[in-house]
């Protein structure tokens, strides 16, 4: 079997983030923004009246385990962070915020209810719901890598 292109595993990667960002923003909207004023019946709003974020949110979620997938992949294998071109440090935090996010989301009956953890969950998950944008927003638009170049140098 022939190893994955280069420009090809970056092209996925890319794809997976971009396209998982959009819900996963609405999601984080959602579960930290609205709910540290309370608990919320995550989704139901858009579920009748906004049909393009309820496709966002339906794309997220495989998009998302995709991105999570690749991440790991990245993480324990040199050979495929150097052709996704993504430094370690961005690779960890992006899988790290995915799980977070969705342990989160799974868990979300169980944290919400609680004033005290609901609050400090949210401030929490809104800070790297901006530190993850911020790092794959950059990282999105950065420009194609010199194929010599090493992801970790």
């Amino acid at each position: 079997m022939e190893p994955v292109r280069p420009l090809l595993a970056r092209t996925i990667y890319r794809w997976s983030a971009f396209l998982a960002l959009p819900g996963g923003l609405w999601e984080a909207f959602e579960m930290y923004g609205l709910t540290i004023g309370g608990a919320q019946m995550l989704f139901f709003s858009v579920a009748h009246t906004m049909p393009f974020i309820m496709l966002a949110l339906w794309l997220s979620f495989p998009l998302g385990a995709a991105w999570l997938l690749q991440s790991g992949a990245a993480l324990a294998s040199k050979n495929y962070r150097e052709r996704i071109a993504v430094p370690l440090r961005q690779v960890f935090l992006f899988a790290a915020a995915v799980l977070i996010h969705s342990a989160l989301l799974y868990s979300y009956e169980s944290w919400s209810g609680s004033a005290g953890t609901r609050v400090s969950v949210c401030v929490l998950g809104l800070a790297l719901t901006l530190i993850t944008v911020q790092q794959a927003w950059q990282w999105l638009l950065s420009p194609r890598p010199n194929p010599r170049a090493k992801s970790d140098a």
